[in-house]
């Protein structure tokens, strides 16, 4: 399926895009921290957001005053559940002296949540698309090097197996297993029902000193060939 070919690219691009992002964001609150005047200030409130499951984050609402003598009030955009302070609470405050509005708790998630969130879901796209990639074209070199120096076999078609596991755009896929000389040989995901194949043989070429490492030519429009 041409969604497969790319769903790992499309992760890694995001990876790498989200990675630009938090690079950006970092440098922003790193510079943030180091202009940034320091006070306390005092919970005096706590504003509820709701996400779209209706799970509640609580953000405080914190009143300081600045060097100047400004009383100052703001929403913290550190949300959590249960709430991170009780009204009353002192809390360490961050700000600009130009924009005192602009203020942020002198916490980690305060001072460099944003660079934080977006730093792990790059971590995460990037892992899975650059994973993915890895073990797509690892699979190529086996088939390949399986093909031009592994020994050629006829098996025959035991049976074919819906992968109940694996779901893509609401479809499972099957599988071919095959049998040479008591042993099992299984074919790639495949997205076109090869059910009629059962009794017929497929070409295998096997690694001679690596039996685990083969291909099977299993010969489906639109298939391609699996490498163990």
């Amino acid at each position: 399926m041409r969604a497969l070919y790319f769903m790992p690219r499309v992760f890694a691009l995001v990876g790498f895009v989200l990675l630009l992002i938090a690079s950006y964001v970092i440098s922003s609150e790193r510079r943030f921290a180091a202009e940034a005047a320091s006070t306390t200030g005092v919970v005096t409130d706590q504003d509820v957001s709701r996400d779209s499951d209706g799970d509640a984050s609580y953000h405080p609402v914190i009143t300081f005053t600045t060097a100047g003598g400004e009383r100052v009030t703001f929403r913290s955009r550190a949300g959590r559940n249960p709430p991170a302070f009780d009204i009353g609470d002192t809390v360490g405050v961050r700000y600009p002296a130009a924009n005192p509005e602009e203020a942020r708790t002198a916490t980690f998630f305060g001072l460099y949540g944003g660079s934080f969130v977006t730093g792990l879901l790059a971590i995460i796209f990037s892992a899975i698309g650059f994973t993915w990639l890895f073990i797509e074209r690892r699979a190529k070199r086996i088939a390949e090097e399986c093909r031009r120096f592994g020994q050629r076999v006829e098996a025959r078609v035991a049976r074919i197996e819906v992968r109940g596991n694996v779901t893509v755009n609401r479809r499972h896929p099957w599988r071919v297993v095959a049998e040479h000389e008591g042993r099992e040989y299984f074919s790639p995901n495949l997205w076109e029902d090869p059910t009629g194949r059962v009794g017929e043989s497929v070409t295998l070429f096997v690694d001679r000193y690596h039996p685990n490492r083969y291909v099977m030519e299993v010969e489906l429009p639109g298939q391609p060939s699996a490498a163990g």
